[in-house]
């Protein structure tokens, strides 16, 4: 009879069973067939702070530009694997999928940053320094 108290008890308690599959960043580059791109992906990937649940979703990218994409988030964004579980459906594309995490993702850096574009201040007296250069091949 406590045997089976036991097992109802267990039953009733709610368990968090998430479809992410945890994997271990030294792997994603298993991907690969050739031996060349095995190499490029480890190097890649040692420059990347991976996050072993945001590997895994981006294991489940089809296209491996859209893998890299996937990687890349971990460089801009933490991710709470509990948020990031609704991206790992079969049914989602690559872009769908991305956009899923980025929809999840708590960025730690402006998303943004790398596609704006920098302005240079030149102060007057440079803009005068650089009009008044001569060409380089000529006297």
């Amino acid at each position: 009879m406590k045997g089976l108290k036991s097992i109802i008890a267990i039953s009733l308690v709610p368990l968090m069973v998430l479809a992410i599959e945890s994997i271990n960043p030294k792997t994603v580059c298993d991907r690969f067939v050739n031996s060349d791109d095995q190499k490029k992906c480890q190097n890649k990937i040692q420059k990347l702070k991976l996050d072993s649940y945001l590997s895994g979703v981006c294991q489940k990218q089809f296209n491996d530009e859209a893998f890299w994409s996937c990687m890349e988030l971990s460089e801009v964004a933490s991710f709470d694997p509990k948020k990031i579980d609704r991206c790992t459906t079969n049914d989602l594309s690559d872009d769908q999928r991305f956009n899923c995490l980025k929809q999840n993702a708590k960025f730690t850096t402006n998303p943004q940053a790398e596609f704006q574009s920098t302005k240079t201040q030149t102060t007057p007296e440079k803009k005068l320094e650089m009009n008044n250069r001569k060409p380089a091949n000529h006297p």
